[in-house]
């Protein structure tokens, strides 16, 4: 089983994805945000990480430096 990060600030679309990923057997983790997101990448790895470019506190594209120091 793979584990997948996804980063969105709609809580809905996390669900959607979740959703889709589930019967493939994708373990799916949810952050509503990169605050959230950057806790659960300090804890846990992932195999992939669906990142949300367009958030509020910090986009997609910083949130994608900062993972870097962690991988």
């Amino acid at each position: 089983m793979h584990k997948v990060l996804i980063v969105d600030d709609e809580k809905r679309m996390l669900d959607l994805i979740a959703l889709y990923l589930q019967p493939y057997h994708y373990e799916c983790k949810k952050a509503q945000g990169a605050k959230e997101a950057l806790t659960f990448i300090e804890n846990e790895t992932f195999d992939i990480i669906l990142l949300d470019i367009m958030m509020p506190e910090m986009d997609g594209w910083e949130l994608c430096e900062e993972i870097r120091h962690y991988s």
